[in-house]
Formats: C-alpha cells, sequence, structure tokens
C-alpha cells in the first residue's frame, strides 16, 4: 500500500465522483448543496444522460427536487401480456422527468468536472485512494464510484466484480397513433423478452419503447434485442396497432435498467450499481434507486466519523432499509418467470391483476413485492401450471409432456 506522504501524485482532493450518470450527478449536486468540494470525473467527451427522459414515480420526483424537470404525467398505468391486460388509473401517479434538461441545469460551483477522463489505475494508499489516467492521477480521501456496470474502479482497485446483468433497448417513436393520452405501460411477453417490455405514451403522437432481458439467462446480446424490440414492434398486440406508422428518431441499447451488480462498501470507498444495484423484474424503472443510492451515499459520507468500512457501512443499511425487504420476493418472481412460466401462465398471471385494487396494482409497478400480494395474483389453475412446468422442466426431452420453457432468445421473432 502506498503511503498518501509519498505525493505519487498530481492533484489532492477530499472526495472524487466516477461517473456523470444520474446517481454521480445527483450526489454532487448533494455535496455542492453541503458546501463540500468534490472531483467528478466522466469518460465520455460530455455530459449526457441516455434516455434523455425517462418515466418515473412522481412521489420521487418530488423528493429529488426534479418537479421543474416533469416534461409530462401519466394518469395510467397497465401491464398487458399477449392477450389480457390490468389497469389501474390515479391521477399524477408517475411522471416523464427530462434527466438530461435537469443535468444541464445543475449549478455546481463547489463540484469541478472533467470529462474525457479515462482512467487505467487505481492504488490505495494510507489516507485514500489514488486514481491514474495517461496524463494526470488524483489523489481522494473518499472515491465514490457511479460508473454503474462498468464498475471502473472496483476493477482497476481487484475488487470481486459482477458481470452479469440485463440487456434494455429503446427506440423514441413519432407519428403514433394512440387511443389513450397518459399512459405508462408495462408489456410481459416472454416471446419477446425475458424480462418485460414499456411504452411511454407522450404527447402529439410521440412516444418510448422498449425491452429488456435478463442477462446471462437470455444469452442474448442488444444487436439481437434491437433485432426483437423492432420486430415487436410491429407484432406485439396491441401496441403493434398503435405504433404501426411510427417512425424511430432516437435508439439506445444499454446495460440494465434490471441488474446484478450490486452496491459495495470498503474503506475510503463506495461502488453504487447498476441502476442503484437493485433490479426488479416487474417495473423494469432503475432511475429512482439511482437517486436513492445517491442520497444514502451522500447521508453516509457526511454523517461518517471518518471513511472507515464501519462508518460507510450506513449506506448499505438506508438502501436495504428501503429496498431490501422486497429483494427476495423479486428474486422468487425472476426465478419463476423466467424458467417455469410460458405467456399463458403470464397472460393468467396478469389477468389476475384485475383481483387488486389501483394501490396494489401501483405497488407491484413500484417493486413493492410482499408475499400476501403477490398471493393475490395466483389461483389454483396457474399453480398447477407452474409446478407442471417445473416437473417438465426436470425430465429428459423423451420423457417430456408439454414443450419446455426455455431461456434462451433467438434471432428473430417467430
Amino acid at each position: 500500500m502506498m503511503s498518501e506522504s509519498n505525493h505519487d501524485y498530481d492533484e489532492k482532493h477530499e472526495i472524487i465522483i466516477v461517473g456523470a450518470g444520474v446517481s454521480g450527478l445527483m450526489l454532487a449536486k448533494l455535496l455542492n448543496n453541503s458546501g463540500i468540494k468534490a472531483l467528478l470525473l466522466e469518460r465520455k467527451t460530455t455530459v449526457h444522460i441516455r434516455p434523455e427522459t425517462f418515466g418515473t414515480f412522481t412521489v420521487a420526483a418530488r423528493e429529488h427536487h426534479l418537479t421543474d424537470y416533469i416534461d409530462h404525467y401519466f394518469d395510467t398505468f397497465t401491464f398487458y401480456g399477449a392477450t389480457s391486460k390490468a389497469s389501474a388509473t390515479e391521477k399524477n401517479k408517475m411522471c416523464l422527468v427530462n434527466y438530461q434538461k435537469w443535468a444541464h441545469s445543475l449549478k455546481l460551483k463547489n463540484i469541478t468536472i472533467r470529462t474525457d477522463c479515462r482512467l487505467i489505475a487505481a492504488q490505495r494508499t494510507a489516507g485514500g485512494i489514488v486514481l491514474r489516467e495517461r496524463q494526470r492521477s488524483y489523489f481522494a480521501r473518499m472515491v465514490v464510484d457511479c460508473s454503474g456496470y462498468a464498475q471502473i474502479v472496483a476493477k482497476l482497485l481487484g475488487l470481486r466484480t459482477i458481470t452479469k446483468t440485463g440487456l434494455s433497448f429503446g427506440v423514441e417513436l413519432t407519428n403514433c397513433r394512440f387511443p389513450i393520452e397518459r399512459e405508462a405501460s408495462f408489456i410481459l411477453n416472454t416471446e419477446v423478452a425475458n424480462s418485460g417490455g414499456w411504452l411511454y405514451i407522450f404527447p402529439n403522437g410521440k412516444g418510448q419503447y422498449g425491452w429488456a432481458d435478463f442477462y446471462p439467462e437470455s444469452k442474448s446480446s442488444i444487436k439481437n434485442l434491437r433485432e426483437r424490440t423492432l420486430k415487436a414492434m410491429r407484432q406485439t398486440s396491441p401496441h403493434n396497432a398503435w405504433l404501426q406508422d411510427a417512425h424511430v428518431t432516437c435508439s439506445y441499447g444499454r446495460f440494465g435498467p434490471t441488474g446484478s451488480v450490486k452496491h459495495q462498501v470498503g474503506d475510503n470507498f463506495i461502488a453504487i450499481g447498476d441502476a442503484g444495484g437493485c433490479g426488479t423484474p416487474v417495473t423494469l424503472e432503475g432511475f429512482r434507486q439511482a437517486l436513492d443510492s445517491a442520497k444514502f451515499a451522500h447521508q453516509a459520507i457526511t454523517l461518517a466519523a471518518d471513511y472507515k468500512k464501519a462508518s460507510l457501512s450506513l449506506f448499505l443499511k438506508l438502501f436495504h432499509a428501503k429496498y431490501g425487504k422486497y429483494y427476495r420476493m423479486h428474486q422468487w418472481v425472476k426465478f419463476i418467470y423466467l424458467r417455469w412460466a410460458n405467456n399463458t401462465d403470464i397472460d393468467r398471471w396478469i389477468h389476475n391483476f384485475s383481483k387488486l385494487d389501483g394501490q396494489e396494482i401501483f405497488r407491484l409497478i413500484m417493486g413493492e413485492l410482499t408475499p400476501g400480494l403477490m398471493l393475490k395474483t395466483l389461483d389454483i389453475v396457474l399453480v398447477k401450471n407452474i409446478f407442471l412446468n417445473i416437473i417438465n422442466n426436470l425430465l429428459p426431452t423423451f420423457l417430456q409432456f408439454r414443450p419446455p420453457i426455455s431461456l434462451s432468445k433467438k434471432e428473430s421473432m417467430h
């Protein structure tokens, strides 16, 4: 371990944030508002959030002071299966936040931002961590890795990292013909993706449409998912009728929003995982977790007696207090969805959502999965089908009595 007294670096900072995504920028804002100086390093040549706008929950927008950047509200939220749907309506429950506009509006007088910064090494010292580019090096008493799936600093420090995460592909659309305004759709269809999709209806015939896979379970790629997403636009009912004349103005493939890269904490170090480190198989919305993760990191840093792991572990405690109680149920739903349910079963599951009241459906979308809530969505036929699917998948091929459920996604939809 190198000693700080050697001064083997060009610049010294109290805090360095790596990654100018949603969590990195929100943490920078919170530190700035607390009067704390920090350095923000971004790999891209500009600070750019993709997608620039995304649907999130209005309560989260209010909590994180993003209401000035709400472009549109959603009143109806609907789950769509292959043939079934379940809806609930409540005014302004969800909204469309322009995160790029928010990013450009930030006034960060205490934060130095450097773009086009590619780190090539990281080394622990007695008093902190040294980060190195090819031309410059930085010492910080505290480093927050907000690079998400990339896990840039964690990898450079030689920490244990996780490579599996989700894949998503989305498109921005014009010339759509929507029969309903202000709806946020969540789509489950195993023939298209092993996770799900979304459609956010914007004003003036615009929209955002996308699909996500669990990875590596899907054995897929962003290229593969792109092809299936564009075909799903034209083939998956009822959205294909709404989008048949739509034009794609922008597209983006990426890792996440659901994933497996979780938070890490160590001496002088916090790493925020992809999509806030809390992938959810129901909602596909990771911005809320990313914003909350920044808030919890800020609280841990400002309240810590020192930058030792024991003090910084408050970050993990705060995150798990809000999301951890639902995580096990998410894992069960993901496992059943991927391995033991076909489209008929998922259709029946969504049909059972109609048994729920509007608030309960909204809790599902928020990812607040409790055993009691999930039991309300089951019935004897659905449980029987899942049980038979389990037995069938365990049998050798020549003994299987129904089509097996496959995790692999093909290059084209059938």
